[in-house]
């Protein structure tokens, strides 16, 4: 079983999303692409100025009262950081593991490690679910709700009205998962996926459509992509547990370096050799 972030890969890289509705009945969220959404941009920054007249506060002053009033705190994150190295490090020595009981063990430590950590992520959501951004996001999202629904993977039998309305919660909560930064920063790191960044240096066409064609999701993993095998690239003094956690690359900037970038040739071909193949190499040693 693959956690969460390789679940919305695979989202994402379909171009769809499988909700429900009452009763188990299926619908699909087909994702909207860029040239649709390109006029966010234009009500993005209205909306933030109407979030500011009402005194919304940001995701960061929301976690800070929470952290102060004990709703949340440090092991919690702490917690996270754990989970996802632990299922990311089971992930990766899966298809080493030929004893079918230790490997069923393994699957299933997976998977207990994926149901803490989508249930840790879900409280420290519900801590932000009246902030500013989600506020913008929320407003953004009704814009793109229309023809969006449908009862087919073929999208041609959209869902009527009384079934919008039963479906817009899943849709909302759907929605804001895939274009959450950080879920975003850890789809990109998927081990498989974030191969592509570091082996080609122009991966713009690895969906097989143009730029505008692209879905908003897809845009954005490429972007976030692209801005961790840079970092990791010109980073010289970036700690070992910044290298294997997605978010502190991101978060990582110029004034955490003690010494210049470092000019050693990257040389991954070399790199390749020398660890015996490409499946043998974490993300991060196929970078430094």
């Amino acid at each position: 079983m693959k956690d969460i972030h390789y679940l919305l890969l695979a989202e994402i890289i379909d171009g769809y999303s499988v909700l429900s509705l009452d009763k188990g009945v299926n619908f699909y969220f087909k994702h909207p692409i860029v040239k649709d959404v390109l006029k966010e941009s234009l009500q993005r920054r209205d909306l933030e100025n109407q979030a500011d007249r009402i005194g919304l506060k940001s995701k960061e002053e929301l976690l800070s009262v929470a952290y102060k009033s004990g709703k949340w705190n440090k092991e919690n994150d702490e917690t996270i950081q754990g989970l996802e190295f632990s299922i990311k490090s089971k992930n990766n020595i899966l298809n080493k593991i030929e004893d079918i009981h230790i490997k069923k063990n393994v699957l299933q430590q997976i998977e207990d490690d994926s149901k803490e950590l989508k249930k840790l992520l879900n409280e420290k959501s519900k801590l932000i679910l009246a902030s500013k951004e989600a506020f913008v996001e929320k407003k953004l999202i009704s814009v793109l709700y229309s023809g969006r629904l449908f009862h087919d993977k073929s999208f041609l039998k959209p869902l009527d009205e009384q079934e919008l309305d039963k479906a817009f919660r899943s849709y909302i909560e759907k929605f804001l998962e895939l274009n959450d930064r950080d879920n975003l920063l850890r789809v990109a790191f998927c081990n498989d996926f974030f191969d592509y960044f570091i082996i080609y240096e122009d991966i713009s066409n690895i969906f097989n459509k143009s730029a505008l064609e692209l879905t908003i999701f897809q845009k954005n993993v490429l972007v976030y992509g692209n801005i961790l095998i840079s970092k990791l690239k010109n980073c010289s003094n970036m700690p070992n547990d910044v290298k294997t956690n997605p978010i502190k690359i991101y978060e990582w900037s110029e004034k955490n370096r003690n010494k210049s970038v470092d000019t050693e040739d990257f040389n991954i071909r070399e790199k390749v050799k020398r660890a015996g193949g490409l499946e043998n190499m974490k993300p991060e040693d196929k970078i430094t």
